[in-house]
């Protein structure tokens, strides 16, 4: 999938797995069929560099956001904007919906992350402050109860509905965290860093679990796979790699199931499809590529084009049918995952850093450049509530389970949580991080968030309190 002229920074699946959808440098968020890996839809169109796009669980909304500082909402089926939150002071950096699809979370370069309302782009929470460095990634626990949040090197869990840490900060990475991913049963999580390492970490004692997994370049983005059995990774050395977590219950180490390659320039997101067979991966090369991981045999990936610049963010519908993509170009785009077509594109003013989407499909959530948290719809791609309170970029991401809540992570180094619906501030901002916040994701209970922070800080946050 080639239409893209810049840098594709993000990329989503849709809930369904048969859409894609990818966010560019070059402003534009497009939509393409998995299957085929035709471009369908409309071109959404952003006031910046897309830098983030998210999926609304529900298959409503999709979210973006980057170099305009302001998370939009726009709907997944019409592609036409619902609503756009401003609050960031810098890039929106990372999105993610949370389950109920309700709120969207954003992470910004002003260090900050805000949970929105999806429907009504009121923040909920947040600024949650305490980073001390973008916020690169954000995500929601499965239950929606907590936001997970990382910057360069600190993670950190919230509460997304009062936006304070559930435990002090969570140390180990020798360099900045990229990225973080909590799996479904909520025990463990995992982050991405520039020391080269994907380390896993216990949920209730907050210690490393077995050895860090070694890539040969920093590790920008990580994914586990629904039933936990599997982690995928990538970054730098332009490398999926897919991981065995099976060993790691009792000892060992997890196992590299499988080294992907085809990509032509640094990964910035990989997600996995809700049926765990594929890996969807978005590159600075402008394309997208949907990988089958599942009988652990390599295979070539579905290549989908319409990017014109990096892909920074990607996040899936649901239902599997769907992948949203977030892009330095400034636009949102969804894509069906059966054939690869382009299914519909949102605009943003400027680059699109994160993106999330929803559990109930209902939302998608972006955040970037302008510094704001905006939920689209995931079904139309019109834009529903813009959630303004970061000072700077939203770097990062994640819904609630619920979808209710969405937290993000901003270079304003704060986190913020927000009500999906009405785009009020839930809690936050969160103050600790020194770093800008670059990755955010909720608990499976929805009651913490962790956030990590550029210089290697993890945090967990009781996401609603935010303490």
């Amino acid at each position: 999938l080639r239409d893209h002229s810049q840098w594709i920074q993000s990329v989503v699946f849709f809930p369904d797995g048969k859409q894609v959808m990818s966010g560019s440098w070059d402003s534009s968020i497009r939509t393409w069929r998995v299957e085929d890996g035709d471009e369908v839809g409309t071109v959404m169109r952003a006031g910046g560099g897309v830098l983030a796009v998210a999926a609304s669980s529900d298959g409503r909304w999709i979210a973006t956001g980057g170099q305009n500082m302001t998370v939009t909402i726009w709907n997944a089926t019409t592609h036409e904007k619902v609503v756009e939150m401003k609050g960031h002071t810098n890039w929106v950096r990372s999105l993610a919906f949370s389950p109920d699809s309700a709120r969207v979370v954003s992470g910004s370069d002003d260090d900050t992350v805000v949970v929105w309302s999806t429907a009504t782009g009121e923040r909920l929470a947040g600024p949650l402050k305490g980073h001390t460095n973008e916020v690169f990634s954000v995500q929601f626990a499965p239950d929606g109860d907590r936001i997970a949040t990382c910057d360069y090197r600190d993670l950190r869990i919230w509460h997304s509905h009062i936006g304070k840490l559930v435990i002090p900060p969570i140390q180990g990475h020798t360099s900045y965290i990229f990225s973080i991913a909590v799996s479904q049963n909520g025990n463990f999580f995992a982050s991405a860093s520039n020391d080269h390492t994907v380390r896993l970490w216990d949920t209730a004692t907050r210690q490393q679990i077995g050895s860090a997994l070694q890539h040969d370049s920093y590790v920008h983005s990580v994914a586990i796979s629904p039933d936990g059995h599997h982690l995928a990774s990538g970054g730098f050395d332009r490398k999926v790699r897919i991981w065995n977590l099976q060993p790691i219950v009792p000892e060992g180490l997890p196992l590299t199931l499988l080294v992907l390659l085809g990509h032509t320039s640094l990964i910035w997101s990989v997600v996995f499809l809700p049926n765990g067979k594929q890996v969807i991966s978005g590159s600075n090369d402008r394309t997208i590529r949907a990988w089958r991981v599942k009988d652990g045999l390599p295979r070539p990936p579905l290549v989908l084009h319409g990017h014109t610049g990096g892909i920074y963010s990607v996040a899936f519908l649901p239902d599997g049918k769907q992948v949203v993509s977030g892009s330095a170009d400034g636009s949102i785009r969804a894509w069906r995952v059966e054939d690869g077509e382009q299914v519909g594109t949102m605009k943003e003013g400027s680059g699109v850093v994160a993106v999330a989407a929803s559990s109930d499909g209902r939302w998608i959530a972006t955040g970037g450049e302008d510094m704001t948290v905006t939920i689209w719809s995931g079904t139309t791609h019109e834009k529903v509530v813009e959630m303004k309170g970061h000072t700077k970029l939203v770097r990062s991401l994640a819904f609630s389970p619920n979808s209710a809540r969405v937290v993000s992570g901003s270079h304003d180094k704060t986190v913020i949580v927000w009500s999906t619906t009405t785009g009020q501030q839930l809690a936050g901002p969160l103050k600790g991080h020194i770093n800008r916040v670059d990755c955010v994701q909720f608990s499976p209970d929805g009651n913490r968030i962790a956030s990590c922070d550029y210089g290697s800080d993890l945090r967990i946050w009781h996401s609603h309190i935010g303490e």
